[in-house]
Protein backbone atom coordinates (compact mmCIF):
# COMPACT_ATOMS: atom_id res chain seq x y z
CA UNK A 1 0.00 0.00 0.00
CA UNK A 2 0.93 3.98 -0.76
CA UNK A 3 0.76 6.20 2.04
CA UNK A 4 -0.51 9.49 1.70
CA UNK A 5 -1.06 12.72 3.80
CA UNK A 6 -2.95 15.55 3.49
CA UNK A 7 -1.81 18.76 4.73
CA UNK A 8 -3.17 21.90 5.76
CA UNK A 9 -2.14 25.91 4.93
CA UNK A 10 0.38 25.50 7.55
CA UNK A 11 1.65 21.74 6.87
CA UNK A 12 0.20 19.93 9.54
CA UNK A 13 -1.35 16.50 8.93
CA UNK A 14 -5.31 16.60 8.70
CA UNK A 15 -5.39 13.27 7.33
CA UNK A 16 -4.07 10.25 6.06
CA UNK A 17 -4.81 7.36 3.52
CA UNK A 18 -3.48 4.85 1.62
CA UNK A 19 -4.39 3.67 -2.13
CA UNK A 20 -3.61 -0.17 -3.80
CA UNK A 21 0.50 0.38 -5.00
CA UNK A 22 -0.68 -0.57 -8.50
CA UNK A 23 -1.89 3.16 -8.97
CA UNK A 24 1.26 4.55 -8.74
CA UNK A 25 2.85 2.40 -11.52
CA UNK A 26 4.03 4.04 -14.59
CA UNK A 27 4.26 2.53 -18.30
CA UNK A 28 7.85 1.20 -16.97
CA UNK A 29 6.41 -0.55 -13.66
CA UNK A 30 7.89 2.26 -11.85
CA UNK A 31 6.84 4.04 -8.48
CA UNK A 32 5.80 7.42 -9.36
CA UNK A 33 4.22 9.55 -6.53
CA UNK A 34 2.58 12.15 -9.07
CA UNK A 35 0.57 9.28 -10.05
CA UNK A 36 -0.85 9.00 -6.76
CA UNK A 37 -1.47 12.14 -6.53
CA UNK A 38 -3.26 12.31 -10.01
CA UNK A 39 -5.18 9.49 -8.33
CA UNK A 40 -6.13 11.47 -5.24
CA UNK A 41 -7.24 14.77 -7.05
CA UNK A 42 -9.36 12.27 -8.94
CA UNK A 43 -10.83 10.18 -6.15
CA UNK A 44 -10.44 11.75 -2.79
CA UNK A 45 -9.27 15.18 -2.75
CA UNK A 46 -11.13 18.39 -3.02
CA UNK A 47 -9.49 20.81 -5.97
CA UNK A 48 -6.11 22.61 -4.23
CA UNK A 49 -5.66 20.59 -1.70
CA UNK A 50 -2.02 19.03 -1.13
CA UNK A 51 -0.97 15.73 -0.56
CA UNK A 52 2.67 13.97 0.02
CA UNK A 53 3.55 10.44 -0.24
CA UNK A 54 5.35 9.19 2.97
CA UNK A 55 5.98 5.45 4.31
CA UNK A 56 5.35 3.72 7.48
CA UNK A 57 8.47 2.25 8.08
CA UNK A 58 10.16 5.97 7.05
CA UNK A 59 11.65 5.21 4.03
CA UNK A 60 9.89 8.16 2.43
CA UNK A 61 10.11 11.98 3.85
CA UNK A 62 11.92 10.56 7.43
CA UNK A 63 8.59 9.71 9.48
CA UNK A 64 5.43 8.27 8.82
CA UNK A 65 2.84 11.31 8.49
CA UNK A 66 0.98 11.16 11.32
CA UNK A 67 -2.75 13.16 12.39
CA UNK A 68 -0.88 16.80 14.49
CA UNK A 69 2.48 16.56 12.79
CA UNK A 70 3.79 18.30 10.52
CA UNK A 71 5.14 18.10 7.19
CA UNK A 72 8.83 20.02 6.90
CA UNK A 73 8.90 21.28 3.12
CA UNK A 74 12.96 22.69 3.89
CA UNK A 75 13.91 19.10 4.44
CA UNK A 76 11.27 17.09 2.88
CA UNK A 77 10.47 15.10 5.88
CA UNK A 78 7.20 14.61 8.44
CA UNK A 79 7.36 15.15 12.30
CA UNK A 80 5.41 13.57 14.90
CA UNK A 81 3.17 15.03 16.90
CA UNK A 82 4.01 17.73 18.82
CA UNK A 83 3.00 16.83 21.96
CA UNK A 84 3.90 20.03 24.51
CA UNK A 85 4.02 23.85 23.07
CA UNK A 86 7.45 24.46 24.37
CA UNK A 87 9.10 21.70 22.89
CA UNK A 88 11.76 22.31 20.00
CA UNK A 89 12.88 20.40 16.74
CA UNK A 90 15.91 18.22 16.81
CA UNK A 91 17.54 18.94 13.44
CA UNK A 92 19.44 15.41 13.36
CA UNK A 93 16.40 13.56 13.23
CA UNK A 94 13.44 16.10 13.39
CA UNK A 95 11.57 15.12 16.64
CA UNK A 96 10.02 16.74 19.84
CA UNK A 97 12.69 17.52 22.44
CA UNK A 98 12.44 19.23 25.29
CA UNK A 99 13.93 22.16 26.08
CA UNK A 100 15.77 21.14 29.23
CA UNK A 101 17.25 17.69 29.14
CA UNK A 102 15.74 15.39 31.81
CA UNK A 103 16.49 14.75 35.08
CA UNK A 104 19.70 12.25 35.65
CA UNK A 105 20.30 10.41 39.04
CA UNK A 106 16.60 9.98 39.98
CA UNK A 107 16.07 7.64 43.19
CA UNK A 108 14.54 4.37 42.03
CA UNK A 109 11.43 4.91 43.82
CA UNK A 110 10.83 8.08 41.83
CA UNK A 111 9.85 9.10 38.16
CA UNK A 112 10.00 12.22 35.92
CA UNK A 113 7.73 14.40 33.58
CA UNK A 114 7.46 17.08 31.66
CA UNK A 115 6.10 19.89 33.53
CA UNK A 116 4.70 22.50 30.86
CA UNK A 117 3.90 25.09 33.38
CA UNK A 118 7.35 25.40 34.68
CA UNK A 119 9.11 24.82 31.61
CA UNK A 120 10.94 21.98 32.97
CA UNK A 121 10.91 18.46 33.97
CA UNK A 122 9.05 17.28 37.72
CA UNK A 123 10.19 14.60 39.84
CA UNK A 124 7.93 12.41 41.68
CA UNK A 125 8.12 9.77 44.17
CA UNK A 126 6.15 6.50 42.93
CA UNK A 127 4.29 5.61 46.03
CA UNK A 128 5.33 1.94 46.94
CA UNK A 129 2.03 -0.38 46.21
CA UNK A 130 -0.29 -1.61 49.22
CA UNK A 131 0.02 -5.21 50.07
CA UNK A 132 -2.95 -6.99 50.93
CA UNK A 133 -2.22 -9.28 54.07
CA UNK A 134 -3.51 -12.61 53.12
CA UNK A 135 -6.00 -13.75 55.61
CA UNK A 136 -5.70 -17.75 56.58
CA UNK A 137 -8.58 -19.63 55.26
Amino acid sequence: MAHFAQLDSENRVINTIFIDNSVLLDGEGNESEALGLAHIQTHHAQPGTTWKQYSINSNIRGHAAEIGGYYLPESDTFTSYKTHPTWVLKDDNYTWKAPVDPPTGIGTMQTYEWNEVINNWSVYDIPEEETEESTPE
